[in-house]
């Protein structure tokens, strides 16, 4: 978490990718590191966006079998597509 607090408190690119067209949101929620996850989700990472192979970050998760990053990922994917319900 403190490399992704780092680059955030330095101006990163919250949704750079990388030449697989991955990005931190998608490395963190496979590993299960939910205080990156949650970091870069309150800077606005988008989960839209797929990976290479047509993946996003949740279905990343999925597969990995990280269930608390696909409930972060569920919940803020649903809270962001219906702004009319409080979250």
């Amino acid at each position: 978490m403190a490399s992704v607090e780092l680059l955030l408190k330095h101006s990163a690119v919250v949704d750079f990718e990388t030449p697989h067209a991955r990005t931190a949101l998608m490395s963190a929620a496979v590993a299960g590191q939910l205080e990156s996850l949650q970091m870069l989700l309150t800077h606005k990472a988008r989960v839209d966006l797929e990976s290479a192979s047509n993946d996003t970050a949740l279905i990343l998760a999925a597969e990995a079998g990280n269930v608390a990053s696909v409930a972060a990922l569920v919940k803020v994917r649903w809270c962001r597509f219906n702004r009319s319900n409080p979250c």
